[in-house]
């Protein structure tokens, strides 16, 4: 963490709420009730979280929804499409291997970074990421921007047992547990509050269940701005004003610099506005399941004294196993009556037919608001002309780019935090001389660009064939048929060296040549008699 006291609790708290989250709050109160919903912010309502959570997990969805009160009834979910939206996001977004390239901004004096500060920036960049686990961060990070559309990544720092800072790393934020987040119009973060459950206080106060909020704002009550630290006895929201004397604190001037570590990005995931269409396919699924159940007819055969037909006899719950039993295989069902009764099925004039076509249809509208579905589902069985399946990868391509371009920044500026409290701390590495400053424009970075879907070597060499044969010049025919810069600098050194071998193939011919005719063995075309 990025605040401290006489007592060295700075660095202590994300490490130990990444590890106890799942243990003493979050998801797992999903199941009881939605959760609770958030103080004015730029963020979404943690009840909408809550819902978008358990229609990406699709375990027991209707039946949360239910008890949630979204829904009317706790059904079984016939088909939800979300997980294989997540998953396709997940496996496409931050995909590959992903490289920094410096990007240079105007400043006030014109100067400009110099290529051993680029290099430094891209080894800075490369250890925040070895600190931040930063291949397994990256598909948290997608997986968050797909389930909820909103993400909040701090930059934090470790510390040793002296409170020495070690090491700058990203943190992904539970989104269940962040009860606020404010931005400017530019999407700075202003302020922003955590709630993290614990059991022992960072403190020194006594061991008991209780809530950490933290709270960070630009500017505290008009003046300067820093973090505060509250202990809320149990498990249950406190609204600021109600909050007790604060149990930690420092100032910007303490920390040594002035802007909230966290920044907020919001993805936008089409499959959210496919919900109603999603919940009312469900519910024609159960309509259909309910309508074609096979149904029996008793009616009675016996009238009173004075004419009046008699009530069909029913069965004693007690004696139900006795008289009831199902034949065929499950397939239909018996229910023995005492009595004078006769019994019979009863007419189906549901038109199924109708009803499954309503299905079909409203299946195909949900499929194609989601291009991404379609291409997440997709098989070597699936018959698709290639001009549609252009079209369609270039849909589900372009909303990856959209979620890539949001999350892309998001990191980057995130990255700069960390460059920012790693020269602060006096990391190696991270010292001026090594990677220039922020306010000089030296960490400007962007990620390199790269395909959304990467062609198949054959694909790419049947584009190559047709370059090379339409006259491109073969280099320039690798690169246009994506081969990437390291196989064109392997084409280029091979023919390089087959060049070179050419060369003294023909040296060598020469110099045989001219030797035959000094000798007086080649005739230079003439015969001698």
């Amino acid at each position: 963490m990025i605040i401290e006291n006489g007592a060295g609790w700075r660095g202590r708290l994300w490490g130990w709420a990444g590890r106890q989250l799942s243990r003493y709050g979050g998801l797992v109160e999903a199941s009881a009730s939605p959760w609770p919903a958030a103080e004015e912010s730029s963020t979404r309502s943690l009840s909408e979280y809550a819902a978008r959570w358990a229609y990406a997990e699709n375990k027991g969805l209707y039946r949360l929804l239910h008890e949630w009160g979204l829904v009317e009834q706790a059904m079984a979910t016939a088909r939800n499409p979300v997980p294989a939206v997540v998953d396709f996001y997940v496996a496409n977004v931050l995909n590959g291997e992903l490289t920094i390239e410096p990007e240079q901004r105007a400043t006030a004096d014109g100067a400009v970074s110099s290529a051993a500060e680029n290099e430094g920036l891209a080894a800075a960049v490369g250890r925040v990421w070895e600190w931040s686990n930063f291949v397994v961060l990256k598909g948290e990070l997608v997986r968050a921007a797909a389930v909820y559309g909103d993400v909040l990544l701090k930059a934090a720092e470790r510390t040793d047992g002296g409170g020495q800072v070690v090491s700058v790393y990203l943190q992904l934020l539970p989104i269940q547990h962040v009860r606020y987040c404010r931005t400017d119009e530019r999407g700075i973060v202003q302020e922003v509050r955590v709630d993290t459950p614990r059991l022992v206080s960072l403190f020194g106060t006594a061991e008991r269940e209780h809530t950490l909020v933290e709270i960070w704002r630009k500017a505290w009550d008009g003046g300067e701005g820093g973090v505060r630290f509250f202990e809320v006895e149990g498990r249950g929201y406190v609204a600021d004003k109600e909050l007790p004397a604060a149990v930690g604190a420092q100032t910007f001037g303490e920390l040594g610099y002035d802007f909230v570590p966290v920044v907020c990005a919001r993805c936008e995931t089409p499959w959210g506005d496919a919900t109603d269409q999603i919940d009312y396919y469900n519910e024609l699924a159960r309509k259909s399941e309910q309508l074609n159940v096979p149904l029996g007819v008793v009616r009675a055969r016996a009238t009173d004294s004075e004419g009046r037909p008699m009530p069909a006899p029913k069965v004693d719950a007690a004696r139900l196993q006795a008289s009831y039993h199902k034949v065929a295989g499950g397939a239909a069902a018996l229910l023995y009556l005492p009595g004078n009764s006769e019994f019979d099925w009863s007419s189906a004039p549901i038109d199924f037919a109708a009803l499954h076509r309503d299905m079909e249809a409203v299946w195909a509208g949900i499929v194609a608001s989601l291009p991404e579905y379609r291409a997440a589902t997709l098989d070597a069985s699936t018959q698709i002309a290639a001009e549609t399946l252009e079209l369609l990868l270039k849909a589900a391509g372009q909303r990856v780019l959209d979620a890539r371009g949001a999350l892309e920044r998001a990191l980057v500026r995130a990255q700069q935090m960390a460059l920012t409290l790693g020269q602060m701390a006096g990391l190696a590495g991270f010292a001026a001389a090594d990677v220039g400053t922020y306010e000089a424009g030296d960490f400007g970075h962007v990620f390199t660009a790269r395909d959304v879907f990467e062609p198949t070597l054959a694909a790419k060499a049947a584009a190559l064939k047709e370059l090379t044969a339409a006259g491109v010049p073969v280099t320039l025919a690798l690169e246009l048929a994506q081969f990437g810069a390291a196989v064109v600098e392997a084409f280029d050194a091979a023919a390089a060296e087959q060049a070179l071998r050419e060369r003294v193939t023909l040296a060598s011919a020469l110099v045989r040549a001219r030797a035959e005719v000094d000798r007086g063995e080649a005739d230079m075309g003439v015969t001698r008699v």
